[in-house]
């Protein structure tokens, strides 16, 4: 019952002390480093920190903010990425959720912050 939780001893919510001590150390933590980190491949999407392994990410995902209504052809030029490797990777980004496609105005949307 929940009012079971107001006569509760200290270690019936030992587990519940843990969790949270845990969440709000991992907020924090991540908080600082959103405000400090200062690296060209570490996203943040969500509250969550997403550090890409290769710069490609970066080149599409910042030539996607700048010039929304790139086209691969478009992207190309810009990166110097071969089409192949940007459709691929525009999938992982796509299947992640952090960037989509316009259906009507067939302009990128990225979720991402930097």
């Amino acid at each position: 019952m929940p009012s079971d939780g107001a006569h509760a001893d200290i270690k019936d919510i030992r587990p519940f002390l843990k969790y949270f001590n845990e969440l709000v150390a991992t907020e924090v933590y991540n908080d600082v480093l959103f405000v400090s980190e200062k690296n060209e491949n570490v996203w943040w999407y969500d509250g969550e920190r997403i550090a890409f392994r290769t710069p490609n990410y970066t080149k599409i995902l910042n030539a996607m903010r700048t010039q929304p209504t790139l086209t691969l052809s478009d992207m190309k030029e810009e990166t110097g990425i071969s089409i192949t490797a940007i459709q691929k990777l525009l999938d992982r980004l796509i299947s992640k959720k952090y960037v989509e496609r316009g259906e009507k105005e067939g302009s990128w949307r990225v979720f991402l912050t930097q």
